[in-house]
């Protein structure tokens, strides 16, 4: 799951172009974001306001039931003390991304991620494009449509007549390089 997370943030990030683009989606999920959780919020104290929970109950097994919560309640928030605002965000940047992912901090590695993607935005150029956004996608190696072949009966048994140290550099276009 790690991997799929952070290539799909890192190549959505670098595949939108420009930062207005992401600034402008960045806006758009902030904005909706906050609006679902808003119309969450005013479905779930109308449900209760509605339907009242509780409301029947015998007054001996309410006391029960608060008295048994109460107990939990101090257990759970007898740990440390909750962090401020100023320390998750600074628990966001991961101070290692290997042990984020390891650890499965999913969080510090998004935030990696869509950093990353934008530093390949900024860089620019075909190395930053995704595969299919029309630039060489930075991939480099031989098209299978432009292999040569050998022949069947050939000691290489069809595989490819290319040298293993030879590399081509091809665009979307076929217009390839050759280099060592």
């Amino acid at each position: 799951m790690v991997p799929l997370v952070v290539s799909a943030l890192v190549l959505g990030v670098a595949g939108l172009g420009d930062l207005r683009s992401l600034a402008r989606i960045g806006w758009r999920t902030l904005v909706l974001t906050a609006a679902v959780s808003l119309v969450a919020v005013v479905l779930g104290v109308g449900m209760v306001e509605l339907f009242q929970p509780g409301r029947g109950m015998a007054p001996e097994r309410v006391a029960a039931l608060s008295e048994g919560a109460a107990e939990r309640a101090a257990g759970i928030t007898g740990g440390a003390a909750p962090k401020t605002g100023l320390e998750l965000l600074v628990g966001i940047v991961p101070s290692n991304v290997v042990k984020a992912a390891a650890d499965g901090d999913l969080l510090a590695l998004m935030f990696f991620a869509a950093l990353f993607g934008v530093g390949m935005l900024l860089t620019g150029g075909d190395a930053a494009q995704p595969a299919g956004a029309g630039g060489g996608g930075g991939v480099r190696g031989v098209d299978a449509a432009d292999r040569p072949r050998a022949a069947p009966g050939s000691p290489r048994g069809g595989r490819p007549a290319v040298h293993p140290h030879r590399r081509r550099t091809c665009t979307r276009e076929r217009s390839c390089q050759e280099g060592w």
